[in-house]
């Protein structure tokens, strides 16, 4: 029955909702721009949501004091999800009129001033609605005596107060809301992506494919790690990647062993290996790719040796990635090939995240592949007293017959990573 009165949402959203709306926002919304996909991800919370609930998401920026702050603003991720808003200081507010979805953005509008220093900024009304594809845009200062409207007949709401503006969460408690964590509700949509997240997770992937190519070429005995690391990022800001989706981790030596070093303070020198762990954001999607290097261009018969049992574990691991499956089944089936060959106690982590807006997609481990989920797949030994680490990662999708390797173009075998690095020597 519950499910029912959901499609009926559904079919009464897009049936009637364009016909009732006289705002250029959801006459925008029907052409294939950006606005569509975030208004359909909206769309499709509202269709979680019983008539008494609401949904209250913040922004990030919350905690900053200052007007004009030095460092880059990376917005909430959930927030950024359903509104496609980069302001701080705001909040989204969903919930269900009788009949029709509800949407109001509340912004923070700050000084007219500070537009010399930080650019325009989205203001309350038709030009804010305009720009974002969202029902109503208005002042922050209006957000409390909204919901004071509706509390009578929407009792129930979901935030991320709590988390990201924890004042406004204390004022919620004391009118007596009854709270829900947003958490859950949105982690399980995010799970499964849209074309356009594809679309952009793709060409971070792409990106950093381009940039472990440069690092493959680049790579010479007694460079120091920053240096390679200064390579790579440099593929990432020339491609419109604004920044590393994590910290770069280029782990030579002894340093390959440790899983998420990242001072990249070591020269590399003859004979070694050097873990390169990196990914780009494009347009706040992340990707997340590894390979193993050798600094001298050529692997020694004990690295190949090794190396091999990893890739061959990945490759039994990407055999589970289906639907139906799940990533404790990934897990264990590169988990079985390394034990087989002698290996176990040297591979201590997860073989397996979850991919999106971020790199290290917060979602429960537990749940059945579905098509449009986005995972890691990246098994590793690491032998700290012959001072050598190897993992191999990559990007991969899952599709209705089985999975896409979104990061098929980067080589993986011992040959192929041989030949790019001579080539690159001769140059």
């Amino acid at each position: 029955m519950k499910k029912k009165k959901r499609l009926l949402k559904l079919f009464l959203f897009i049936i009637i909702f364009p016909l009732w709306s006289t705002s250029y926002l959801f006459l925008s919304a029907f052409h294939k721009d950006e606005s569509f996909y975030f208004g359909k991800r909206r769309l499709q919370i509202l269709s979680q949501l019983s008539p008494k609930e609401g949904l209250l998401i913040f922004s990030g920026g919350f905690e900053t004091k200052k007007e004009v702050e030095i460092y880059p603003f990376r917005q909430e991720s959930n927030f950024f999800y359903l509104t496609g808003v980069h302001q701080k200081k705001s909040a989204l507010l969903l919930y269900w009129h009788g009949q029709f979805p509800m949407e109001i953005l509340f912004v923070t509008t700050p000084p007219s001033w500070l537009e010399k220093w930080i650019g325009s900024f989205l203001k309350p009304g038709y030009e804010g609605s305009k720009k974002t594809g969202i029902l109503e845009v208005k002042s922050f200062s209006q957000l409390k005596s909204t919901l004071q409207n509706l509390k009578s007949s929407h009792p129930t709401l979901y935030t991320n107060a709590q988390e990201m503006n924890p004042s406004f969460y204390s004022y919620l408690e004391k009118s007596r809301w009854n709270l829900k964590n947003s958490s859950p509700l949105l982690l399980r949509q995010r799970l499964v992506k849209d074309s356009l997240e594809l679309q952009k997770i793709q060409k971070a992937v792409d990106i950093t494919t381009a940039a472990h190519f440069r690092a493959m070429k680049k790579l010479r005995p007694y460079l120091w790690e920053y240096q390679l690391q200064a390579e790579v990022e440099y593929v990432f800001l020339y491609n419109g990647a604004k920044r590393p989706a994590f910290t770069s981790i280029i782990g030579s030596g002894k340093n390959s062993c440790i899983l998420h070093y990242n001072q990249n303070q070591k020269k590399m020198l003859p004979g070694e290996l050097v873990v390169v762990d990196i990914g780009a954001e494009y347009d706040r999607y992340a990707a997340d790719l590894t390979r193993t290097l050798p600094v001298s261009g050529r692997f020694t018969q004990r690295q190949k040796e090794i190396y091999q049992i990893v890739l061959d574990a990945q490759k039994a691991a990407l055999q589970e990635v289906k639907p139906g499956s799940n990533i404790r089944r990934v897990h264990m089936a590169a988990r079985k090939f390394i034990e087989k060959n002698g290996y176990g106690a040297y591979f201590p982590h997860g073989t397996s995240h979850w991919m999106g807006l971020d790199v290290h997609d917060p979602c429960p481990y537990h749940v059945p592949f579905k098509p449009g989920m986005v995972l890691t797949v990246e098994p590793g030994i690491y032998l700290s007293k012959e001072k050598f680490g190897i993992r191999i990662e990559d990007d991969v999708l899952v599709t209705k017959t089985g999975y896409k390797l979104l990061s098929r173009r980067l080589p993986k075998e011992i040959r192929q990573i041989e030949q790019i690095m001579k080539k690159g020597w001769k140059k």
